[in-house]
């Protein structure tokens, strides 16, 4: 999980644990850029708007990277605009998920990226 917030990082901390995942935080662009080099996430929870790098940079840099380009990428953010969902999924991006709606909804749509296409399993 990427935020700048330390609440929003503990908020989402807490409910993926509490399903089982092993979360790995990030403050910053740079820092989130730094682990999922690093550790090769499963899927990766990526704010928009973080300093040192934005989110859309950080999506852009992964999808050049040979070794982490196939990462799911669950974009969060609470400032945007509709045009920005067609944006998102042009860089790669998975899903897109509103932060008013992360109580709600983080731990389904992160169950749900992660799922194998059904007939697969």
């Amino acid at each position: 999980v990427a935020d700048a917030s330390e609440e929003m990082l503990k908020q989402c901390e807490t409910l993926l644990t509490a399903r089982g995942y092993q979360v790995l935080l990030a403050q910053n662009g740079a820092e989130a850029l730094r682990v999922i080099r690093e550790e090769h996430p499963d899927l990766v929870v990526l704010d928009l708007l973080m300093p040192r790098m934005t989110g859309f940079d950080v999506l852009r840099e992964i999808r050049q990277d040979e070794r982490v380009k196939d990462t799911i990428v669950l974009a969060i953010s609470s400032v945007y605009k509709d045009n920005i969902l067609d944006f998102l999924y042009q860089l790669g991006a998975q899903g897109f998920l509103d932060k008013t709606q992360i109580q709600e909804a983080l731990a389904f749509r992160v169950a749900s990226l992660l799922a194998p296409p059904p007939g697969t399993v």
